[in-house]
């Protein structure tokens, strides 16, 4: 009877009334704000969004964020979310099948496959799995996440382990400086060594403008931290917010610094920012909880789970109209080869083949 109630709508950009609406819900987090939006339109040409909203009269009950991402390589998908380790759903479930129904059915692009990026932290996500399923998604796991459950900045500091405090103390008794990234010179500086770190992972890199555009367009809902030593900028922190919600999306570093411990104060700077501006938790990013020790995945997951995080699988649900359900995963996979000769590639072919790569790829 509630279902008959209820109906589905493409959410329009021009619809202020309804953003005005969404705006009001406290609980929601940046994944559902216009302004994201328009930092992936503005950035990217091959992105075009698809926010469908589930209303029963004019009351909001769900929305699901999707981008349409036209690729040469991939040819075209629907993502939840691209760019992002997960895209989350807000509201119940109930007609998310007919959601799914009306993207198969859009006849505007030739879609490939549906991708929807969620994890096990998310609301109901057996229930959100059971749904998948039944319709014919694909499951398939990528990895994992801590996410922090923020109490006080006390209970924290208390039941960090005491390397980790030592860590913070010799950061800040190394005298390193932290800066906050608030205008255009602070966003190229950060830039500068993000492209570096990303030409040495082998991962294609986000454009300049895509920062530009996140911290002009975002503003209310990023928080970009530059770490110095001296007058040299050795390591960055970007998180995005909203609701009671953050997600450490981009920490890089010099790894000639690194003695210096500037990413724990970067986190514990992020960690206390989180706590003054009323986030219940921080997404501190993908980990590879399966990795080796001695690699540079190990050392990732070693340093984020420190910080007292819950450990959290993330699973893909693939759908595909080409009879490959885990299509996406599969040429992710496959990319991961040629790493080592992107980091062989001049900085200026990098530099100029990178950002067209990131967009065509979506990660």
């Amino acid at each position: 009877m509630i279902k008959n109630k209820m109906k589905v709508e493409i959410l329009e950009k021009s619809d202020r009334e309804t953003w005005k609406q969404l705006q009001q819900l406290s609980n929601l987090s940046f994944h559902f704000k216009l302004e994201l939006i328009h930092v992936i339109e503005n950035t990217y040409s091959n992105c075009k969004s698809l926010y469908y909203l589930i209303k029963d009269k004019d009351q909001i009950k769900a929305l699901f964020p999707f981008f349409i991402v036209k690729s040469k390589l991939f040819s075209t998908r629907v993502i939840s979310l691209p760019f992002f380790d997960v895209g989350y759903f807000w509201g119940n479930y109930d007609l998310l099948p007919q959601v799914i129904e009306m993207i198969r059915n859009f006849k505007e692009y030739d879609i490939s496959s549906i991708e929807i990026r969620t994890n096990t932290f998310v609301s109901n996500f057996n229930t959100l799995k059971q749904i998948l399923e039944k319709i014919g998604f694909i499951p398939v796991p990528s990895k994992q996440q801590f996410i922090l459950r923020l109490t006080s900045e006390e209970d924290l500091w208390k039941r960090f382990h005491k390397h980790t405090r030592n860590d913070i103390r010799k950061a800040l008794k190394s005298g390193l400086k932290i800066v906050k990234i608030d205008n255009k010179q602070e966003v190229k500086k950060f830039y500068k060594l993000y492209f570096s770190e990303m030409r040495r992972f082998g991962t294609p890199q986000h454009s300049f403008k895509f920062f530009e555009n996140m911290f002009t367009l975002m503003n209310n809902y990023v928080l970009g931290l530059n770490c110095y030593y001296n007058d040299i900028m050795i390591a960055s922190l970007i998180m995005l917010y909203g609701g009671d919600y953050g997600y450490i999306m981009f920490n890089v570093s010099n790894p000639s610094y690194r003695k210096f411990r500037p990413n724990d104060l970067l986190y514990w700077e992020a960690i206390k920012y989180g706590l003054n501006n009323n986030l219940k938790f921080i997404d501190l990013g993908q980990v590879d909880a399966n990795s080796e020790p001695g690699t540079h995945a190990y050392g990732i997951y070693k340093f984020k789970s420190k910080w007292l995080g819950d450990l959290y699988d993330r699973i893909y649900f693939y759908y595909s109209f080409e009879g490959q359900p885990s299509l996406a995963g599969e040429k992710k996979e496959k990319y991961k080869k040629f790493r080592a000769m992107w980091r062989k590639l001049p900085p200026l072919i990098i530099k100029k083949l990178g950002p067209w790569l990131c967009a065509q790829l979506a990660i």
